[in-house]
């Protein structure tokens, strides 16, 4: 009997692991079969190369670029297709570029020819043979290309190529039934920057998983934030120090002590979350709650001041020439332990616009959304309103109560705007007249969205699919393991991963290429597949927005700051009375 006894125990304690761990591998990614059970495919599955006793992973932060583009040659044929990048690598390692792209696509449909010969035989096939065979040698007398990663960096482009590229392409559109056939797709380029807490800085392919390039910045004892990028930069702060990397190469520009001057004096400030990136400036927010821009043009000059009260402890946001943070502070008035407020102020130059208050945290940074040549920041907190605003002007366009408090700072999509409370509800709320449309529960966080799909997260870490339209679960996918979900707003793919640095891309199966959010209330895939959703297309919205009641949508009190606590105020000087260091509510 205590054989028996033993046995089960033993049992039970093999099958245990196999129950929770049947939906991820050994390394904790999840397996191709149950994505694909769950209406996914996984993309890729790539490792960091980081220190294994101190690195982890601290900061990943999406960036899809305005400015590069990369083109995709697919080959089909019979029992599928292919695809030929121009950032793909050639045998010397480096990348094809377009005229490569274009002959290596060629040399595959060659191969594809010469692997069924009686095919040959159809003279609209033996014609296809014809400029393929064109094509690759006209290809393989052109000069080989400088080393370039995009599309605009590939100079010295002989027109040849892409011509006889265009006649392959046009005579698969002629004749969909001849195989193989080309077609050819321009898609932004898509990254992603992570930075570990030991000071190493990579950029990653987001289409792919490769490693385009990683940097040693710092000290790996000091505290490494951001990155933060744009097309052609990527600011990270190791310590007090400022690092502007070169986004193409990795290489560093320039770094900076992070210091103020007032008073006739330099200050020395300490970063408080990531940067953020304007046209013109590198914002970083400090534990003073103000907001230092640092020309990307003139590193030595001395950084622009934004003033602010409370202590900014979240990575500001840019949207198009405004720049929004919010800070936190103690309360003066009885009852209240926390004030928190959110500064706008101009991206590219000097000036605050306004500051918004609220008795209550402001959770996050806002979203934003442009329709009608109007930006709107929608910002959600902790006493459960969810307020829709002006960028411009800070004008009150609607508000709406969900009656629990918020702990997610929102995300927009088309025209709906998603919140979530700390008893795990989402809602979605009409972007347009801030109406309820549908709440879910059991919802903790936000992944990433699709045309029709909401990917979230439970309690637990899995991976909640939600219909868009009518807020119903479609599926559970277990990914317990991977404590790392990147909230992509930018892009439809799921970026998951975990602290030593394992990352997951997963996407839905017939989205082959990336669907952009534009951030405008109607967004459709390009059909030509561009990768970019068009340009809203809907009616602008011309009525003018309704008053508030109050004019302060956070219902803040009505005392004024104290004297020489006015942020807005024409001195240099930073605010007169600082909160005590020990003011930190989220400690």
């Amino acid at each position: 009997m205590r054989r028996n006894s033993a046995l089960l125990v033993l049992s039970v304690c093999l099958a245990f692991p196999m129950g929770i761990g049947f939906s991820q591998d050994r390394r904790g990614s999840i397996p191709h079969d149950h994505a694909r059970r769950n209406g996914l495919k996984s993309a890729w599955t790539t490792q960091l190369d980081l220190n294994p006793n101190r690195g982890r992973v601290v900061h990943i932060q999406p960036h899809v670029s305005s400015s590069r583009a990369i083109t995709a040659y697919e080959v089909f044929h019979g029992t599928g297709k292919e695809v030929i990048r121009t950032s793909d690598l050639d045998r010397t390692g480096q990348p094809l570029g377009k005229n490569g792209a274009a002959v290596a696509a060629a040399k595959r449909m060659r191969a594809i020819l010469r692997a069924d010969p009686d095919s040959l035989a159809d003279p609209e096939v033996a014609q296809t043979a014809e400029l393929v065979e064109k094509l690759i040698r006209d290809g393989d007398q052109l000069p080989k290309p400088r080393p370039a990663t995009t599309d605009d960096d590939d100079e010295n482009v002989d027109e040849t190529a892409p011509d006889l590229a265009t006649s392959l392409l046009q005579r698969a559109q002629a004749k969909p039934e001849v195989f193989p056939q080309l077609r050819r797709r321009v898609i932004p380029e898509v990254r992603l920057y992570a930075a570990s807490a030991t000071g190493i800085v990579h950029a990653i392919d987001g289409e792919t998983g490769a490693t385009l390039w990683s940097n040693k910045i710092g000290r790996s004892t000091l505290v490494t934030q951001g990155p933060a990028a744009n097309d052609t930069v990527v600011a990270v702060f190791n310590g007090g120090t400022l690092f502007v990397l070169d986004a193409a190469d990795g290489q560093l520009l320039w770094k900076k002590q992070v210091s103020s001057f007032a008073s006739g004096r330099r200050i020395s400030e300490v970063p408080s979350a990531a940067p953020a990136i304007s046209d013109t400036q590198i914002l970083v927010p400090t534990v003073r709650g103000d907001l230092l821009g640092y020309d990307l043009r003139e590193p030595k000059l001395f950084p622009t001041r934004y003033g602010a009260l409370g202590r900014a402890l979240i990575q500001p946001i840019v949207a198009t020439q405004s720049v929004a943070w919010p800070t936190t502070a103690r309360a003066r008035r009885r009852g209240s332990a926390v004030k928190s407020y959110l500064y706008v102020a101009n991206a590219n130059e000097a000036g605050t616009r306004y500051r918004l208050e609220s008795t209550e945290l402001i959770m996050g940074a806002p979203a934003f959304q442009t329709f009608g040549g109007q930006t709107r920041f929608f910002v959600a907190a902790r006493d459960g309103f969810l307020t829709c605003i002006s960028e411009r002007s800070g004008r009150l366009i609607w508000r709406f109560s969900t009656g629990e408090p918020l702990a997610h700072q929102p995300v927009v999509f088309g025209n709906g705007v998603y919140t979530m409370s700390e008893h795990g509800g989402i809602f979605r709320v009409d972007a347009t007249s801030g109406k309820e449309v549908w709440r879910s529960s059991g919802i903790y966080g936000f992944v990433a969205a699709s045309r029709d799909r909401l990917y979230c997260t439970d309690a637990v870490g899995r991976v909640i699919v939600l219909d868009a339209v009518t807020g119903s679960h479609r599926a559970v996918i277990s990914a317990n393991q991977l404590n790392v979900k990147l909230v992509n707003t930018l892009t439809d793919r799921l970026y998951m991963g975990t602290r030593t640095g394992l990352l997951q891309c997963l996407h839905e199966p017939e989205h082959d290429w990336p669907l952009i959010h534009e951030g405008t209330e109607e967004e459709t895939e390009d059909a030509a597949g561009a990768g970019k959703a068009p340009k809203d297309s809907s009616p602008s919205d011309r009525e003018p927005a309704p008053k508030p009641v109050d004019p302060n949508p956070f219902g803040g009190g009505e005392e004024k700051p104290a004297a020489g606590d006015d942020p807005f105020a024409d001195s240099d000087k930073p605010a007169a009375k600082k909160p005590p260091a020990d003011d930190d509510p989220f400690k």
